[in-house]
């Protein structure tokens, strides 16, 4: 495996994030990585890196756009679609790719339900040591705006109430208006919750019981077989947080930081308590 640090100056996985170390370490401790998938290309700067790191490995980029001109090409990378938000497509790019695989990314949309929907799927079709890798984790954060939007679906039920207001002239915008007010901090059991649960399950070589599936009764984007599921293939998490400030910005490029306030010159925030966690996932 070649050093390719050099290849994600450019990618938000180094400058922002920085994952980079994490990955390094964990991806050289794979006994074999012959067939990648990642959800999610964006500018290709992920793609290039892996290809770089593993030049042998079969790699199935996916994504719901398509090939972009700046995406690098090789006689090694076949480029998917794929809509995250669709099971069924999900199921299909399985079923294209075939053989499973032994490493999988998923960096795609970040919204909360496409990452349950990858995370359920891609396990299953990750050979026995492989990882499985869940970026940007934190979205699913009950401080990010990515899981308050989610969350709208749980607090927000179709009752009698809102379908009466539903019928009103501009009654659309009178049931945005009192969700984003008022129901903004609805709660819902996300892949951050479960991966947290697991982790510590594993970690305390407890078993599952009736009580914490209950947990997972309501309010939840996975289901108590899902929840089992999962438990059974999975070996061991890591969750990583960034615990520095990032190389520079995401949104202006600048590295002039105000560490008082702990955000950029331009007013991003540095270390948000829902930023840059990613889950690192054993299969068994």
């Amino acid at each position: 495996m070649k050093e390719s640090t050099n290849l994600l100056t450019g990618s938000d996985k180094q400058y922002w994030h920085r994952y980079l170390p994490l990955y390094e370490k964990e991806l050289n401790s794979l006994i074999k990585v012959d067939r990648i998938l990642e959800f999610g290309v964006f500018k290709g700067e992920s793609i290039r890196w892996l290809n770089n790191k593993f030049p042998e490995a079969k790699i199935f980029a996916s994504d719901i756009l398509p090939i972009q001109p700046e995406w690098p090409i090789s006689p090694k990378i076949e480029y998917l679609f794929v809509d995250q938000d669709d099971n069924e497509s999900i199921g299909n790019l399985f079923n294209i790719i075939g053989e499973k695989l032994d490493l999988i990314i998923e960096d795609g949309s970040h919204f909360p339900e496409h990452q349950k929907n990858c995370l359920i799927q891609g396990v299953n079709h990750i050979n026995s040591g492989g990882v499985y890798i869940l970026e940007d984790l934190h979205t699913s954060h009950p401080e990010h705006s990515f899981y308050r939007k989610q969350a709208l679906k749980y607090k927000t039920p179709n009752n009698i109430l809102f379908r009466i207001i539903n019928i009103l002239p501009f009654g659309g915008q009178i049931i945005n208006f009192i969700k984003n007010k008022f129901l903004i901090n609805g709660e819902f059991i996300s892949a951050l919750n479960l991966l947290l649960c697991l982790e510590h399950l594993k970690f305390a070589d407890k078993q599952l019981d009736e009580n914490i599936l209950k947990q997972f009764s309501q309010n939840s984007l996975f289901s108590s077989d899902e929840v089992v599921y999962l438990y059974e293939k999975i070996s061991e998490i890591r969750i990583y947080k960034r615990s520095t400030l990032p190389r520079k910005c995401f949104n202006c490029d600048s590295d002039d930081f105000q560490y008082l306030t702990l955000k950029c010159e331009c007013g991003a925030e540095l270390y948000s308590n829902c930023d840059s966690m990613a889950a690192i996932i054993r299969i068994k």
